[in-house]
């Protein structure tokens, strides 16, 4: 059992303690090293010239930076035992720093607790979509550790401008990713998330509903999933609507990538505003909602969705944003032409003729925003586990289908019999 941790506001006497730590060249070799001069590095502030700093100049640090946030790290046990820092790049983004300062509490747990802790405020509290450190090759600990937590190795660029002995490994990992681990799904008897995707009139919304039915899972559509990324982003479901709809086609997606330039050449990232809430900083607002935010609060939302209950996702593209290591079953539903445009015709009261132009028309729209707004391509057939033909596809093979897609340990047999056939 991991130890229970508080992050605290920083005191000048937590400042003292950390000069005193970074002292020691075995921690400040895990923290960032040192310069070329041979002092050890502390980003954010200096330690010594903050503690003979005014009360202005330490307000405007610890409390007032809106982009970087500094907590000591304290246990009931120990007392003050390290620091741990979170900076936000102001596009969704935070670099995370973690020190346990004192070396006679290492290896016992407080760095994971510290780290949890740092997590659920980036994730939950500043609702950010990803997080990354930088670590030392030579810092085995800390690599199994963020490793552990679920962190992946990244491209991203280090960014720390030491010119000493500090050359970092970056690890990042996604708030849909922390969302599902930090949860607790047991992955032997969870029954496996299911995505339904489907073109106009090929019956996937009936196949989600039954399969929901099927499984006791809940359905959740693609209007639900809007909705809670509006939340999530600040913005109403309007906005969410109009960049769906510019990316339609390459046309709209263009004019749509202008007019985001044009907006934010206009120093928009400066305007956004913040209000404190609680003990912890957060977004007030945002000035624009891109392609780049809109995927990756997807993935958040869809995290938060499959974390709390059995769920039946409905729509295109989601197959593409499930967490990596959530059991799941993706399923395309198809069916032929002159089915689909007899489905189209009747449900929409029109003539055949015009339900053909009208497939024809959304078959373009829903394959390229699938595949500009979450990188799915829906023609694809290998991005799926399952592809049912609806017009001769039976209720008991969908039955069969997700007990063999599901864990041996969930007794199905019982399960399902009391389900509607």
């Amino acid at each position: 059992m991991l130890p229970e941790v508080n992050l605290n506001p920083v005191t000048r006497e937590d400042v003292d303690r950390i000069a005193g730590w970074l002292s020691d060249t075995e921690v400040s070799s895990r923290w960032f090293g040192h310069y070329a001069c041979g002092d050890p590095v502390h980003r954010g502030y200096e330690p010594s010239i903050m503690l003979e700093s005014s009360d202005s100049m330490w307000e405007q640090v610890f409390l007032l930076d809106q982009n970087r946030l500094i907590f000591s790290i304290y246990s009931e046990e120990t007392g003050h035992i390290g620091e741990c820092q979170l900076l936000c790049d102001g596009k969704g983004g935070g670099e995370l720093s973690l020190l346990i300062g004192r070396r006679d509490v290492w290896h016992q747990g407080y760095g994971t607790s510290a780290m949890l802790e740092l997590l659920e405020l980036t994730f939950e509290c500043r609702r950010l979509e990803k997080a990354w450190v930088q670590v030392s090759p030579d810092n085995k600990p800390a690599l199994g550790l963020f490793r552990k937590l679920g962190f992946k190795s990244s491209k991203k660029t280090a960014t720390c401008s030491v010119t000493g002995t500090f050359d970092p490994l970056i690890l990042e990992m996604q708030a849909a990713s922390f969302n599902f681990r930090s949860s607790d799904i047991d992955t032997e008897t969870w029954i496996p998330t299911v995505t339904v995707s489907g073109l106009t009139g090929s019956g996937s919304e009936n196949i989600a509903k039954k399969l929901a039915e099927i499984s006791g899972a809940r359905l959740v559509g693609t209007d639900e999933i809007n909705k809670l990324i509006s939340e999530r982003l600040k913005c109403s479901t309007g906005e969410i609507s109009d960049l769906e709809h510019s990316h339609r086609s390459r046309f709209s997606r263009w004019i749509r990538e202008v007019a985001d330039n044009w907006e934010f050449s206009g120093g928009m990232v400066d305007a956004v505003g913040w209000a404190y809430a609680d003990k912890y900083w957060m977004l007030d607002n945002h000035p624009y909602v891109n392609r780049e935010q809109y995927r990756n609060s997807a993935k958040a939302v869809i995290g938060e969705i499959v974390r709390d209950y059995p769920s039946v996702l409905h729509g295109p593209g989601l197959n593409a944003v499930l967490p990596k290591n959530l059991p799941s079953v993706k399923i395309l539903v198809s069916a032929p032409v002159a089915w689909r445009e007899h489905i189209v015709s009747r449900d929409e009261s029109i003539p055949l003729n015009m339900a053909a132009k009208v497939i024809q028309k959304r078959d373009k729209e829903t394959s390229f925003r699938a595949n500009s707004l979450f990188c799915s391509d829906i023609d694809n057939h290998f991005e799926f586990d399952l592809i049912i033909n609806n017009d001769r596809f039976s209720i008991d093979q969908l039955r069969q289908a997700l007990k063999l897609a599901s864990p041996p340990s969930i007794d199905f047999e019982n399960r399902l019999d009391k389900q509607p056939k």
